[in-house]
């Protein structure tokens, strides 16, 4: 807007910056945190999906170590009705 040598006085506009770089850098930086955030997102289901599972299996372990007490159970009973022909072997 000026030239070499000319006056100015306060106010004047002595040059304007091309801020095409800054958008292009700004838009870049946003979509990066845009993802990101959908990264976090995905992140934080998965983390939640691993901890029903691990719920899961802690449930069905509980579930295998009852079994195995009351067969445990069942044959103490029966082993001696074994012997004396009134349970099969």
């Amino acid at each position: 807007p000026i030239q070499d040598n000319q006056r100015v006085k306060k106010g004047d506009l002595l040059f304007k910056i091309d801020d095409r770089q800054y958008r292009a850098m700004l838009l870049d930086a946003q979509s990066r945190l845009a993802a990101l955030d959908a990264q976090i997102r995905l992140t934080g289901r998965t983390v939640k999906a691993q901890e029903y599972n691990a719920q899961s299996v802690t449930a069905a372990v509980a579930r295998a170590q009852a079994l195995l007490q009351q067969t445990t159970s069942s044959r103490q009973r029966l082993e001696p009705l074994v012997s004396q022909g009134f349970a099969s072997q």
